[in-house]
């Protein structure tokens, strides 16, 4: 069974709620850029734009941390890796079923049909994943408020200057 733990966490800051959902500024797009899931999220990558649940709707200006579930995570890399593999090997069955009646030699229409349902899962994975999304709430979730910027990258500014 698949538990429910949190994956790596990234910082954001709100930038407006919705209902139980909160548009996020990502504070290190970079992340996003070099994420080839990156679209499952709907992460806007030219802005660093994100929408997130925020069940303890955090206000708009709070940095936070947010993170999917390995749950959520498991199953969106299993949409994205294993629905082409299946239309690539439902199209391989097809051409061998259709292989007596093809004009291709050999094998021909198996690796052709193979091939194109390959092609068509690159729209269909979308769609699927997108209507995944939709219905069943995969986006990142709002964890927690971060500590401030400032005292993350200098831990020893609370003590003042000693020199």
């Amino acid at each position: 069974m698949i538990q429910n733990r949190k994956m790596r966490q990234e910082r954001g800051t709100i930038i407006e709620n919705k209902d139980h959902k909160a548009l996020l500024r990502v504070a290190d797009p970079g992340h996003c850029r070099g994420c080839a899931q990156a679209w499952l999220c709907g992460v806007d990558r030219g802005k660093g734009l994100i929408e997130a649940a925020n069940p303890d709707r955090l206000p708009a200006g709070s940095e936070v941390l947010f993170s999917f579930s390995s749950r959520t995570f498991f199953y969106c890399n299993l949409a994205l890796y294993g629905l082409p593999l299946m239309h690539f090997l439902a199209g391989a069955g097809l051409g061998a079923l259709a292989a007596p009646f093809s004009p291709l030699p050999g094998e021909g229409a198996a690796a052709l049909l193979a091939f194109a349902g390959l092609g068509l899962s690159f729209f269909s994975t979308r769609r699927i994943l997108r209507l995944l999304q939709k219905k069943h709430g995969f986006m990142p979730l709002v964890t927690t408020l971060a500590e401030p910027a400032a005292l993350k990258k200098n831990p020893d500014s609370e003590q003042g200057n000693l020199g």
